[in-house]
């Protein structure tokens, strides 16, 4: 799902990272997730800038246990989602989850801090999910 090659799924994996460092607390809305929880089973890389995120697109994490978890040499496994037997709220986080992997391939460096780039494609339902978590309020439109 990440692209052709490796080159480019790292670089497209490293896009996600930088996505989810950035907008923890707002994706940690929408996981249904406390913070401890989330330390434990689905822990942030720590790193925020750009140089650093595309590190880590290209070395695997250093635990499994990390939001976007890339130690296996063929899979990429989004954490942060906590179980559901939701059916609405299920539906929401996959559709997240796979909107996010397809928005790493499209959106460009230069946009990877534009939200509203990053939640173009999510189904209405999704987005209702998405105010009803109160998460990325105020988003507003990048240039």
């Amino acid at each position: 799902m990440f692209g052709p090659d490796e080159k480019t799924q790292a670089n497209n994996i490293s896009k996600l990272i930088s996505f989810f460092e950035n907008n923890w607390y707002e994706i940690l809305k929408i996981s249904r997730r406390t913070e401890s929880q989330a330390d434990r089973y689905a822990a942030k890389y720590g790193v925020t800038d750009i140089v650093n995120a595309k590190k880590f697109g290209r070395s695997k994490s250093e635990s499994r246990y990390s939001a976007v978890n890339n130690t296996n040499s063929d899979t990429v496994e989004i954490r942060i989602m906590r179980g559901t037997l939701n059916y609405a709220k299920f539906l929401a986080s996959v559709d997240f989850c796979i909107n996010a992997v397809n928005n790493s391939r499209k959106i460009k460096w230069k946009d990877v801090f534009c939200i509203p780039k990053w939640l173009q494609g999510l189904k209405p339902e999704t987005m209702e999910y998405i105010r009803s978590r109160k998460a990325f309020e105020g988003v507003e439109l990048c240039a």
